[in-house]
Formats: structure tokens, C-alpha cells, sequence
């Protein structure tokens, strides 16, 4: 039976959440332009993503990283936080929306506890006080707190399940409403992958944790279920298309890697020791009294650490039923344990604090018991809190900030360089500061870059672009070839030689990388190939950048004069790596049977007429019918129209695209058309009232 008291209200607890959360962020804002940006899973990936979209509007097709991938299936479209970004100045919106998700994060803990779980108001400020801190250094580097990869589903979480509590009150079809569209909402906070997981919290939640009133405990948890599949549809049908395509279908059941064994103490280990203080008060208090408010969520913390021990050896037994989900973290329920071991703490201080008077408790506690855990609570928060904003200016001293990432001004020069009609990529060499993904930020597109989900067929070209480092850094290779979701022009694992220059060639193909129409190639190191041209540098901020033209890069859309048929991926991944420069500019290479009557021989010219990350119209002139190749990334989402009239779209060089055309003129249109997008577009074009 619950505690019959009504808490007492904490004075101004709106206010003094905003002011903590404001004290944790202000490393983020305090600065303008030079505030800290988070860089591990942020500012090399989303951040820069979010700041791109921003930039260049919404389209269906990534065209910034990879040479192209599915935007939806990879997770970049969506986000509630978009529209910061499309309003305010980047750093101020990143900055503002880490102080909002602390702040919803404290306050909204401490209204649920305190309202609907009805602790005392100190160990309810005590869990809203430390959710809003989330010191949580396993949890993907999270020792500074929420950040916008899973930070938003995270922080909303507490949020999630108050509001749900409140619709629990209403008349049962607006409760239902309200709880579908809080799903939906949900949703869209962050990525399908990880906002998913909200469903077996709520559920757990509103069953055993704090019942709901009525007697159909289920119902709102069921209508916030359904409104997430609303809400999540357009991704998830994104992601099914996509992923069996995709680099992580060929996921292997176990990594070779640290870390990456059939079972993983390490990190159940740093989960453990990230929530060990409120886990030792739910302990404590677990000796003298029980109650579902402390026992159900050190429960569900217990369990999901054994699954984290234990989930690779389940998933190999799995994985052949898995198909498509293969590439899918189910153990990512550890994602909670962070604020299940919050609430099982805040309710240990509420039985420890309430002694006899608490029913089903077996003893009073020792009054310096009772009030040991306010002491030891401040001493702990302003020690942890200091600490984090000691190494959170550390990293910004270093570099990591908005305008070291994104401002820089030899990169806003290379991006004044872009044209509609000639577009180019680059590539950036090592894993320093400076990732490949910040690129997308200035509005540019790379040839590599940092994506959940992306073609396996690049994924396979790009195997080859680091074959030379692969070849002698077998850290490297394994890294790649079985995880493989940042594709990156890697630094050796022992880093580059001290001194000197670095020989381009002797790690990565320039060959390639010029197939993959990459013009640029930035690198915090000098490199020495006699193709790579330096470009004048002015250094104005953070690290020195320098700049490389490649002399040997091709154009985006060309007509091949030859084309090569080979027998299988193997063989044709081996005659694109040996074929050369020269090879790669007049011959196209396609597997047997991948399009019945290609031309043999052919060649002309082609102007771009219109290029966009969803449509590229092309004007071509041929002698003779021609195979026109497009340098990005093979999708069969791709739709191509030559005159007027559909044309197949085939894999060319292993990884890009292809499109047979006639001789004389020819007008080529390429749409990239998955199934959800032309139903979207046929709604759009109803309720407008135009012809579909």
C-alpha cells in the first residue's frame, strides 16, 4: 500500500531546476560561438547532421555523408530539436537544448516522485537533482551528462510517465488521446532505435511501479504504444527497407575487439559504478522495509545487467532468426538503468527518512541515519558537479567547441567553392578533433563520415579505400569490418609516425577516393602525394587544418567509354582496386546480369541541369548508347527516367549507380523514390488538390 501523506511542496522547485540546470550547462552557452560541444557521438555525428538538414532543408536522401544514405533509416530526420536549429544560431541552439533537457530531466523527476510515487519532498529533489546531473560514463561516454544522441529520450523519460499519470485522470478517450499523442511525440524525440525502448518502461511503470487509478491498468500504456508506432512508422518503414541492405546485416555475432567477447563484465561493470550511490541507498533501506517503489526498479537494474552479461551469447544463438534485425541492440534496455536506480534510490532515502511510520517496515532507523544521507547527498553532488564542469572546460580548452568544429575559416572557404554544376566531395584524414562529419555543417557533402545505417555496398568500397592501412593494423581492420558505422580515413592505431609528412598512399587508395568524386582532402597532419596540391592556409582558430586539392578526382556524372563485366563481388571489388586512375575514368565495371544489354563502348558529355540531395536532372551527348555513371551511393530506391521514359538504375564499380542511355541528347532524371516517400508525396499532393 502506498504512503497515504501528500508531499510538502518545495518552495520556487521550477526555479531551482532551471538554476542547476543552468549551472551544468553554461560551459555550453556561456561562450557564444566558442561555448564546449560535446564531440564522442555529438559533434562527430548528430550535431553536424541536425546543422546540415538546417542548412539545406528536408529531403529524403542524406546526401552530406557516404556519398548519400537513406535519411530517415539513418536516424537524421524527425528530431523535435530541429526547429532550434533552424531558428537560433547553432551553438545557441545546441547550448539551449542541453540546459532544457537537464532542466526537464530534475524537474519532471521530482514531480513524478514526488506526486505520483508520493516520496518526501527531499528524496524527491534528491533524484530530480541527480537524473539532472546523469553522470553516467558507461552509458556511451556520458560522464557530462545528457547529450542530444540518446539525451532527449532520456531526459523526457520521467516527463513521459508524470504526464501519463495526469491522463489517467481525464475521461477515458481524451486519457487514451493524450497518451497516444505523448507516443507520438516520443517518438520523435530521437532515433526509432532508442525511443522504442520507452515502451517496456511505461509499461512497467504504470503496472507495477505506480498502478494507475483505473482498473484497466493497460489501457493508456497501450494507447502510447500505438501513438509511437504512429509517430515512429515513417522510420521504421524506412528502416526495413533499408536494413536488410545495410553495412550492419552483415554484423558478426561476437567482436574480436576489447570489449567485444561473449560476455561484457566491463561494461555491466561501469553501469554498475556509474548509479553505485543510489543503489546503495535502495540496498540499505531494502534491509528494513519492502515496497514496489524501491523493489521493482532495483529489480528491473539486477536483471538488465545480466542481460548485458549474457546478450551476445543469446544473440549468436539468435542470429540466424534474426534476418534484418540482426543489427539491432535489444540489450539497449540498460539505457533505463540510469533512471530506474534514480527512483530505487529517492525511494530508499523516503523509507530510510520515514522509519516506523512507514507500513511495512520492520524497524525505525537511527536518527543520524535518517539525516547521514542529506550530508553525504550535498557532498556528492557539488564534488560530482564540480568535477564534471572542471573536465567539461578542460575539453573545450583543447579545441571542442562550436566554432573549433564548425566555423573554422579555412573550411568556410573550401565550402565558397561549391557549384551546382560541378559537385564535389571530400575526405578527412585520421579521427583528431576535427571528424569528417563537421564538414557537413558548412554545407559540404564527404565521401566519408559517421551514420547508423548505410550501404553495404559502400561499406565494401570503402573496405577497399583503407585496404592499405587495414592490410598492416589489424586493430583497424577488425574495427571496420565488423561494427563499421563510422567510415573513416582512420589513424594507424599507434598513431602516424612522429615528424615529417605522412605518405597518403601507404594508408589509404587516392584512386578511389577520386572515384568517389572526392576533390578535397583535409588533414591536421602534412601529407606528401604528388596529386595532393596544398591550398593557402590561414590559421584563425583551434588546430591547424590544412587543405589538399586531389588533381586526380572525377566528376560526379560522366558517360564511360568501356564497360567491364565481372563475375561476382569478389572479382569486381578486386578489378576496381587494381584498375588505376585512368581505368577508373573511361571503364565501368558492373557485376554479370546486373542489366542485360549495357553498351559496350561509348563516352560524351553531360551538364548538369538541376542538383539536389532528392532529384539530379542531366543533359547528356552520346555517339553511341552509353553507360552513365553517377558517383553515389547504390540504393535501389533510385529511380531514373531517360526522355521521359522509366530506365533501370544498376550498381556500377560495385557501390554507385548506373543508367544506360541512348545516343544523340538525352534528358535524365534521377528521383530517389522509396515507397514511404511516394506515399508521403501523394498526401502532400491531395491535400494541395494537385495531380499526382
Amino acid at each position: 500500500m502506498l504512503h497515504a501523506r501528500r508531499p510538502r511542496r518545495l518552495a520556487g522547485p521550477a526555479f531551482i531546476f532551471a538554476a542547476w540546470a543552468l549551472w551544468l550547462s553554461f560551459p555550453y552557452l556561456a561562450f557564444g560561438p566558442a561555448s564546449y560541444v560535446k564531440v564522442h557521438d555529438c559533434g562527430d555525428s548528430l550535431l553536424p547532421a541536425l546543422l546540415s538538414v538546417a542548412r539545406g532543408g528536408e529531403s529524403w536522401w542524406f546526401a552530406s555523408g557516404v556519398c548519400g544514405a537513406d535519411r530517415l533509416a539513418s536516424a537524421l530526420a524527425g528530431h523535435l530539436d530541429l526547429p532550434l536549429f533552424l531558428l537560433l544560431p547553432g551553438w545557441l541552439a545546441y547550448g539551449l537544448l542541453i540546459w532544457t533537457m537537464r532542466f526537464l530531466a530534475g524537474w519532471s523527476a521530482f514531480r513524478l516522485l514526488a506526486d505520483d510515487l508520493r516520496l518526501d519532498p527531499f528524496p524527491s529533489f534528491c533524484g530530480g537533482i541527480l537524473y539532472a546531473l546523469f553522470p553516467q560514463s558507461a552509458l556511451n561516454y556520458s560522464w557530462n551528462g545528457f547529450n542530444i544522441g540518446e539525451g532527449p529520450l532520456l531526459a523526457a523519460v520521467p516527463f513521459c510517465l508524470w504526464i501519463l499519470h495526469r491522463a489517467d485522470r481525464l475521461r477515458p478517450l481524451a486519457g487514451a488521446a493524450c497518451a497516444a499523442g505523448l507516443g507520438a511525440l516520443c517518438a520523435l524525440a530521437s532515433s526509432y532505435a532508442l525511443t522504442v525502448f520507452s515502451l517496456p518502461c511505461v509499461f512497467l511503470w504504470c503496472v507495477f511501479v505506480a498502478p494507475l487509478r483505473r482498473p484497466n491498468r493497460l489501457r493508456l500504456p497501450t494507447a502510447f504504444s500505438l501513438g509511437w508506432i504512429a509517430g515512429a512508422s515513417p522510420f521504421l518503414w524506412a528502416g526495413l527497407l533499408n536494413a536488410p541492405l545495410s553495412h550492419r546485416a552483415a554484423w558478426p555475432a561476437f567482436r574480436p575487439l576489447p570489449g567485444g567477447g561473449r560476455i561484457r563484465p566491463a561494461f555491466a561493470y561501469g553501469l554498475l559504478r556509474d548509479n553505485a550511490a543510489p543503489l546503495a541507498v535502495a540496498a540499505i533501506a531494502a534491509v528494513r522495509a519492502r515496497d514496489r517503489r524501491l523493489t521493482v526498479p532495483v529489480v528491473y537494474v539486477l536483471a538488465v545487467l545480466l542481460l548485458v552479461l549474457v546478450y551476445r551469447m543469446v544473440r549468436a544463438a539468435l542470429l540466424p532468426y534474426l534476418a534484418f534485425l540482426s543489427g539491432f541492440q535489444f540489450d539497449r534496455l540498460y539505457l533505463l538503468i540510469p533512471f530506474f536506480a534514480m527512483v530505487g534510490g529517492s525511494a530508499g532515502l523516503h523509507l530510510i527518512g520515514c522509519g516506523d511510520a512507514l507500513p511495512g517496515a520492520r524497524r525505525g532507523f537511527h536518527p543520524l541515519l535518517r539525516r547521514l544521507p542529506v550530508f553525504l547527498f550535498a557532498a556528492l553532488v557539488v564534488a560530482q558537479s564540480a568535477s564534471i564542469c572542471r573536465g567539461v572546460l578542460r575539453e573545450r580548452r583543447r579545441g571542442s567547441t562550436f566554432a573549433a568544429l564548425y566555423l573554422r575559416p579555412e573550411i568556410r572557404r573550401l565550402a565558397e567553392r561549391r557549384d551546382a554544376g560541378d559537385p564535389f566531395r571530400i575526405a578527412t584524414v585520421g579521427n583528431s578533433l576535427f571528424h569528417p562529419s563537421c564538414a557537413w555543417a558548412y554545407g559540404l557533402e564527404s565521401a566519408d563520415g559517421y551514420l547508423t545505417l548505410y550501404p553495404k555496398r559502400y561499406h565494401d568500397f570503402w573496405g577497399q579505400v583503407i585496404a592499405p592501412l587495414a592490410g598492416a593494423d589489424e586493430s583497424r581492420r577488425i574495427y571496420f569490418h565488423t561494427w563499421g558505422s563510422r567510415a573513416y580515413l582512420f589513424n594507424p592505431t599507434g598513431g602516424f609516425p612522429a615528424g615529417g609528412t605522412v605518405p597518403f598512399r601507404h594508408y589509404y587508395d587516392l584512386d578511389l577516393l577520386s572515384l568517389a568524386n572526392v576533390r578535397y582532402v583535409i588533414s591536421p597532419i602534412a601529407l606528401q602525394d604528388d596529386d595532393l596540391v596544398p591550398l593557402p592556409r590561414n590559421v584563425e582558430d583551434g588546430a591547424p587544418l590544412r587543405v589538399y586539392e586531389n588533381r586526380l578526382a572525377l566528376p560526379r556524372f560522366f558517360l564511360a567509354r568501356n564497360v567491364k563485366v565481372c563475375g561476382g563481388t569478389e572479382d569486381l571489388l578486386r578489378a576496381v582496386r587494381e584498375a588505376g586512375r585512368e581505368k577508373l575514368a573511361t571503364t565501368a565495371f558492373v557485376e554479370r546480369g546486373a542489366c542485360p544489354g549495357l553498351p559496350e563502348a561509348g563516352g560524351g558529355g553531360v551538364e548538369v541541369r538541376r542538383y539536389s540531395a532528392d532529384r539530379i536532372d542531366l543533359h547528356t551527348t552520346a555517339a553511341a548508347p552509353s553507360l552513365l555513371v553517377i558517383l553515389n551511393s547504390f540504393s535501389p530506391f533510385w529511380t531514373a527516367r531517360v526522355d521521359g521514359v522509366p530506365a533501370p538504375v544498376v550498381p556500377v564499380d560495385h557501390a554507385f549507380q548506373g543508367v544506360v542511355v541512348g545516343a544523340g541528347t538525352r534528358e535524365v532524371t534521377l528521383d530517389y523514390s522509396p515507397s514511404y516517400a511516394h506515399l508521403s508525396r501523394r498526401c502532400v499532393a491531395r491535400l494541395r488538390g494537385t495531380p499526382r
